[in-house]
């Protein structure tokens, strides 16, 4: 078959068979009288692995090379060349999505784009700090981070945190953002597992707290809760991780501005007498039944039913009751109905029940019921 025939049948173009016979790749077998080139079945089946394999962005010299390793050992030659150019082609990806991502901080979103490229500079170089294999560069990086910009790379930089002290700046860094970083939190959380998830919460509850995500947890909000992060909190509230939920239990308890329904004082209670967080969810629910006075014979009667629904002789079902009665402790300055409730406590069978709540119904001189902690 001539060279013209070939480039009609095949639509690879006469100069580029002549560029494949000039490097070596497919070289006619025959040629005619005239001396023009004259391609068997099998220099045509070459040409078709050569597109093939140029299809792939091999280069000539690897795709010669991988046709001699098939010529000489079968198709180990070429698998271990797709292989390669399989790994490269994923590193391709890899770089250009963090590019993508770049360029994203970048852009920003509404009011936060970059209108200057004193912006852009600022972005740059977070991102390049964040990258940094120093846990204090990444440090400083989010202590110098501008509220609303680079939202995304700070949240990923954050997740992805190994050094304790450096997750706590960008968990502090996240929730000066406020609102504008529980979407890329929330979005990455179907994809994460229970220690990422654990974190996505920490930084909710940051939020929502008011950005004072580097304090110790306080029984009373000092700033209004954002209710977009609450929301999100409360979603994870259900979470299959025992503690993600919990956390985030407490998290919801600490913040919300509405008084507790059935479903979070039960969820408190339960964490109670499961042992679970029982001192933080203790005081959450003293916390709350201070914030809202009508919730708290509610919430004495949850404690109440809970310890006598692990009424049964057993040493786990006792420390349970323990747990409980130790809670009515720290309700019963703030709620009167927690102060019978201890006392109906006093005839436990357990001795060190009894004995504890006995000891905490007693009145303090100033005539307050003790309290347990």
């Amino acid at each position: 078959m001539l060279i013209g025939e070939v480039a009609g049948r095949t639509g690879v173009s006469v100069r580029m068979l002549r560029y494949y016979d000039a490097h070596g790749l497919v070289t006619p077998s025959h040629r005619t009288s005239g001396g023009y080139r004259d391609y068997s079945r099998a220099d045509l089946e070459r040409l078709m692995k050569v597109e093939s394999l140029r299809s792939l962005g091999m280069g000539v010299a690897e795709v010669r090379a991988a046709l001699d390793a098939t010529d000489a050992s079968g198709a180990t030659g070429v698998a271990a060349v797709v292989d390669r150019l399989r790994a490269e082609t994923l590193q391709r990806i890899d770089e250009e999505q963090a590019l993508l991502a770049q360029l994203d901080s970048l852009r920003g979103h509404g009011d936060n784009a970059p209108d200057s490229w004193d912006d852009v500079l600022a972005v740059t170089s977070l991102l390049t700090a964040l990258r940094s294999r120093h846990p204090v560069d990444r440090q400083a990086a989010a202590l110098r981070s501008v509220p609303g910009l680079a939202t995304d790379a700070l949240v990923t930089s954050y997740l992805a945190e190994s050094d304790p002290n450096a997750a706590g700046t960008l968990r502090w860094s996240l929730a000066r953002a406020g609102e504008d970083v529980v979407p890329p939190l929330v979005a990455r959380v179907d994809s994460a597992d229970a220690p990422t998830r654990l974190r996505i919460v920490e930084a909710l509850d940051a939020v929502a707290g008011a950005g004072d995500a580097t304090a110790a947890p306080q029984a009373e909000p000092a700033e209004p809760s954002d209710p977009t992060a609450l929301t999100a909190l409360q979603t994870l509230a259900d979470d299959p991780d025992p503690t993600v939920r919990s956390r985030a239990v407490l998290a919801v308890a600490r913040r919300t501005d509405q008084a507790p329904d059935a479903r979070l004082t039960g969820r408190l209670v339960s964490l109670v007498t499961d042992g679970d967080h029982d001192v933080d969810a203790a005081e959450a629910l003293t916390s709350l039944c201070r914030r809202h006075p009508e919730a708290g014979e509610a919430v004495v009667a949850h404690l109440v039913a809970a310890g006598s629904h692990v009424s049964a002789a057993s040493a786990a079902s006792a420390a349970a009751r323990l747990r409980t009665v130790q809670a009515l402790a720290e309700l019963a300055d703030s709620v009167a109905a927690a102060v019978p409730a201890l006392a109906g406590f006093t005839a436990d069978p357990d001795r060190t029940v009894a004995r504890t709540a006995l000891a905490l119904s007693r009145p303090s001189r100033d005539g307050r019921t003790c309290r347990g902690r």
